[in-house]
């Protein structure tokens, strides 16, 4: 249950991007090519009082240009993930940095599950898959010691190519290992 600052500032969320440029009210997001920095963070933590995790009153969220930057805590590793998904899915962000992030337990994020994490993120956001597609694509992403390891099967080369090159151009890859990612051209 929401305490009195949580539906205070889910209240100030909702608002605020209608209080400071009443012409983004009308419009979807996918209609506006340049979003204002301030509807963003708002944006941002309506996500987060809407999932429930990560905490939205113990993380700062700044933009300036569509660049996202979180600080403060959060506190596990799934949360960390969490606030990092979530903010580069709001339309407008271009990228997030997440370094003054911290994770208030012991247990740390490693490297590679941020790789994993992102690969996965902009592969999703990239919509590289198809309705059609998602019912018979599975495709595992695992990464250890900056090796990402794609298992599965797609419909096509080109499918394959680009969940490649995604892989390849994630900060922090040092190899993609794709001997186990086949193509069932039957799929389609």
């Amino acid at each position: 249950m929401l305490n009195l600052k949580g539906i205070i500032l889910s209240i100030l969320i909702t608002l605020l991007p209608i209080c400071f440029n009443n012409s983004y009210a009308a419009k979807t997001p996918r209609d506006i090519k340049h979003i204002d920095d301030s509807v963003i963070v708002s944006r941002i933590y309506r996500a987060y009082l809407i999932n429930k995790s990560p905490n939205p009153l113990r993380i700062k969220i700044k933009s300036k240009n569509g660049v996202v930057t979180l600080t403060g805590k959060v506190k596990n590793d799934k949360n960390y993930i969490a606030a990092i998904k979530i903010a580069k899915s709001i339309d407008g962000v271009s990228t997030v940095n997440a370094e003054q992030l911290n994770i208030t337990k012991v247990e740390k994020l490693s490297k590679d599950l941020a790789i994993t994490s992102n690969i996965e993120t902009e592969l999703v956001r990239n919509n590289i898959f198809d309705i059609k597609d998602i019912k018979f694509t599975t495709i595992d992403i695992s990464t250890k010691n900056g090796i990402v390891s794609l298992t599965g099967t797609v419909c096509n080369l080109k499918k394959k190519n680009h969940i490649i090159e995604t892989a390849n151009k994630t900060p922090g890859v040092k190899h993609v290992d794709t001997s186990r990612l086949e193509i069932h051209a039957d799929m389609t």
